[in-house]
């Protein structure tokens, strides 16, 4: 499914993105998505396509991300031409057996994006910065989503996070067009966690917490989303709940030089700019940051 998922998304899309239009999929089929996880705590539904993944790269079919990008899934010509049908996936693992890892077990964790022919993660700044978020105190990880929400225009900034918010550890008005004119109101929830997804019940606990009160709503993550999370935080007629996982993290920030600096001399031409990282690796910092962050916002907005 991850050939007609590409297609249908222009041949170019977010592995995040894949794994949506999969599980919408089979879900309009009558199929259950089961939440099961490895003991890892990674999702075995993501782990069970990413091996998929792994087969299609190197059948010829996908790009590998050194030519996609970090978190992208590309087509290849071959993956554009191959035709669709019952005996793809067949033809799929006989092309590719014996250029690198099998699958031995139904429970097997999957190769990382990053791996080479040899299943070996490189230091890349991608790699650096998943570290960095996935390790950082939960209060540093809370300051940092709220200073990438100041960024991305956050007016009339709150700092929450406190018992009897329901969850919420942030909330504003954020402009929804290009004047700032218009603005609506936001409230987020973080969740710091190296192992592990975020469930569908977290989603829908969130999103009666900022019923009433604010008319969008995001959980940000250093981890993953379950698909049964992913499928309710796009529940018609609910109050719409946009999830940013780490892979979301990694290329926003990469994106929009936010803790990276360029440098032509290492992989990937950046590199992790550790002094912007300081204040968020300690709490207490951060803690004090955030306040300062928030005061001066509040008296601009």
């Amino acid at each position: 499914m991850i050939l007609s998922a590409l297609r249908s998304l222009g041949g170019d899309a977010k592995a995040a993105n894949v794994r949506q239009w999969i599980a919408e999929q089979l879900t309009a089929q009558g199929e259950e998505i089961s939440d099961a996880t490895l003991k890892s705590g990674a999702p075995k539904f993501a782990n069970d396509i990413q091996w998929a993944r792994m087969y299609l790269v190197n059948a010829g079919h996908l790009e590998p991300m050194e030519t996609a990008g970090y978190g992208r899934w590309k087509l290849t010509r071959d993956g554009w031409n191959i035709p669709l049908g019952p005996d793809l996936a067949r033809t799929v693992f006989e092309n590719s057996a014996n250029k690198g890892k099998e699958q031995s077990s139904d429970t097997q964790e999957a190769p990382n994006d990053q791996s080479n022919g040899q299943f070996a993660e490189t230091k890349t700044w991608e790699f650096n910065l998943k570290n960095l978020l996935s390790t950082m105190p939960h209060q540093g990880f809370e300051r940092l989503c709220a200073a990438l929400m100041m960024k991305n225009g956050l007016a009339s900034p709150k700092a929450t996070g406190k018992s009897g918010d329901g969850g919420i550890d942030g909330e504003g008005m954020l402009p929804i067009d290009d004047f700032g004119l218009i603005r609506a109101p936001v409230a987020w929830q973080c969740k710091r966690f190296k192992q592990g997804s975020v469930s569908s019940e977290a989603v829908r606990d969130f999103r009666g917490s900022i019923e009433g009160r604010a008319r969008f709503g995001l959980i940000f993550t250093s981890s993953t989303f379950t698909p049964n999370a992913e499928l309710e935080a796009r529940r018609p007629g609910a109050t719409p709940i946009e999830l940013v996982d780490l892979e979301t993290l990694i290329n926003l920030m990469g994106s929009k030089g936010i803790g990276v600096t360029k440098n032509a001399d290492v992989a990937g031409g950046l590199e992790i700019d550790s002094s912007f990282f300081e204040p968020f690796l300690n709490s207490s910092s951060a803690q004090e940051m955030a306040e300062d962050l928030f005061s001066k916002a509040a008296g601009h907005s």
